[in-house]
């Protein structure tokens, strides 16, 4: 996650200074989410340190969502205080209103006050009012927490006053491995069946809510296994989880969201298709992201039956296609063309494994239409370089596949 780290310290630094520039006092205010037990707060630490660093002064200042939990004592005053206890962590047991003011007032502050914010202690197991200071010199302003861009009121408006909203996934079969690990080396669960029970019926489905409910985010980053992250601090308490103090092993420490391969690739393609003025290096590697799922999608299948295998092998053509596509548009012509030339073989094999796999006719189609597309991108590569022999070679090519397909495709007699 170092390369993360530096480019994400890079970019804040480089939005601040646009904002300076415009003549924008105020701060730049950037929200991370991510899943029970993510490994969020140390990315946002780790950031923050490192645009420290690179300023040469502190400029930038964390803050976690944590303090806003109901206290104990307020818990006690909900309708059913033991079911309250026992969902501590869930949205509706944090004083969801006193964020938004905090927010808004981050949003609409000059950037040259002071404000503070509640901090959590493990200790106490509540928050500690006015711990966390924020003074003029804090220019950006990292918020990292379970809802800070959930799509459910109050959370919504404060999230939409954030200047950047991240999202970091992880495959949900490693983020069930990684969780229910943790939950027998803390001491939550005794054994590995009992961890996995609750890693499956507790911390996985709230996972899955919050990708769910997601209020258009501008970054996704993918989890890796980074020992840099470890923790140095208790687990904080931002899903329903026990009371007690978790420390989270170093070993498991993911940067991560919870998020099962659909959610990712919803994810992935609600930023491409909502920030249109991404730049092209960010939707290269959304892209590349996109294909890496689909390829870890295709393996799964590889034992399957039914749909899921020609579906899978339909969505890696698509994302295939719109990467090679993109390569082509920022003038990577190298890399576009050895794009091509695999979409084109894919293509081709897929056709060939057909007598004995009996793909779907629509799967054949993409496949056909995946060989016309590449044909096409390899022929106007070579034209632009000045290669009319092989541009007549895909030509050639191109006709014989429209021809066959014409053939097979028309009705028998």
């Amino acid at each position: 996650m170092q390369q993360v780290i530096c480019d994400s310290s890079t970019a804040l630094i480089s939005r601040r200074q646009q904002l300076k520039a415009a003549g924008e006092s105020r701060r730049l205010l950037v929200g991370i989410t991510g899943g029970p037990g993510s490994g969020k707060s140390e990315l946002a630490l780790a950031i923050c340190r490192e645009v420290n660093r690179v300023s040469g002064q502190e400029i930038c200042r964390v803050v976690g969502m944590d303090g806003w939990h109901y206290s104990r004592a307020e818990l006690d005053k909900f309708p059913d205080p033991v079911d309250a206890h026992q969902r501590r962590g869930a949205h509706d047991t944090f004083d969801a209103a006193a964020y938004h003011t905090f927010v808004e007032r981050l949003r609409t502050s000059s950037g040259g006050d002071t404000i503070r914010a509640p901090s959590f202690s493990h200790s106490l197991k509540d928050p500690v009012a006015d711990d966390i200071v924020i003074g003029p010199e804090h220019q950006i302003v990292l918020i990292e927490g379970l809802y800070v861009a959930l799509d459910v009121e109050p959370w919504a408006s404060a999230a939409r006053l954030l200047d950047e909203r991240w999202v970091i996934l992880l495959h949900e079969q490693l983020a069930e491995e990684r969780i229910w690990r943790r939950h027998v080396a803390s001491g939550i669960c005794n054994d590995e069946s009992t961890a996995r029970s609750r890693a499956v019926n507790n911390d996985i489905p709230n996972g899955r809510f919050l990708l769910s409910r997601l209020v258009d985010t501008t970054r996704v980053i993918e989890s890796v296994e980074d020992p840099v992250l470890a923790p140095n601090s208790n687990f904080p308490i931002s899903a329903p989880a026990p009371s007690k103090s978790i420390p989270e092993p170093a070993a498991n420490n993911p940067a991560l969201v919870i998020a099962s391969p659909f959610f990712q690739h919803e994810i992935i393609d609600k930023v491409i298709r909502q920030t249109p003025g991404t730049d092209m290096k960010t939707t290269l590697a959304l892209l590349a992201s996109k294909v890496r799922l689909c390829e870890d999608d295709l393996a799964s299948t590889a034992t399957s039956s039914g749909d899921d295998k020609p579906r899978s092998i339909e969505k890696l053509l698509e994302a295939r296609m719109a990467y090679a596509s993109c390569l082509m548009e920022d003038v990577q012509i190298g890399k576009a063309e050895a794009e091509a030339l695999k979409l084109l073989e894919y293509g081709k094999g897929i056709e060939r494994q057909n007598g004995e796999t009996e793909y779907p006719h629509r799967t054949i189609q993409v496949a056909r239409k995946t060989q016309v597309y590449a044909l096409d991108l390899l022929r106007e590569i070579d034209e632009s370089l000045g290669k009319q022999g092989r541009v007549k070679r895909w030509d050639e090519q191109k006709a014989k596949l429209l021809e066959r397909t014409t053939r097979q495709e028309a009705p028998s007699s």
